[in-house]
């Protein structure tokens, strides 16, 4: 749910949104993803996340798959599989939950700084913001709450440190 909440390409998700119903034969079956989640683009996905042994042992999810992409089909939608090898990539997850973490540094005081630092530039390295602000950690977790909430963007997959680029939301 984390990297959902932090990814700037979803723009909505919601947990066992509904279950999908197809019919099998004479008997009716059910799924119910984990994850019913929208897209910048537009785009719906059903996510299911399930461990990696599982998805090994039964890829076909007790014969349900297809069955269960043609529902998502059925709605416009695709479906994925995430396992922890997606969810627990690094240094994307930990990057997620420190800037989930960091929405609560925005308060106005706080804010006020790192906006007069940001200024009108379109894109600055942390550590050249620093340069500027200074070095509280605290603004630094403003800045990061601006990314949560999606002010600001940098690249979730490196690690954050004082040459990460952050970019405006205007140019993100």
């Amino acid at each position: 749910m984390v990297i959902q909440d932090i990814d700037p390409d979803v723009v909505a998700f919601a947990g066992k949104p509904e279950t999908l119903i197809w019919a099998d034969g004479r008997r009716e079956r059910r799924y119910t993803p984990d994850f019913r989640v929208v897209t910048r683009e537009g785009k719906i996905v059903y996510r299911e996340a399930m461990p990696r042994r599982a998805l090994d042992a039964d890829p076909s999810l007790k014969g349900r798959r297809p069955h269960i992409t043609d529902a998502c089909a059925l709605r416009g939608a695709a479906f994925e599989i995430w396992t922890e090898t997606e969810i627990r990539k690094q240094p994307r997850l930990a990057n997620c939950a420190r800037i989930r973490a960091a929405v609560a540094f925005l308060t106005p005081a706080n804010l006020a700084i790192v906006q007069a630092g940001l200024a009108e530039r379109r894109s600055i390295s942390l550590g050249a913001l620093q340069a500027t602000i200074g070095l509280d950690p605290i603004l630094v977790g403003t800045l990061l709450g601006l990314v949560a909430i999606g002010e600001l963007a940098l690249d979730l997959d490196a690690v954050i440190g004082p040459s990460t680029e952050l970019h405006s939301k205007r140019t993100a």
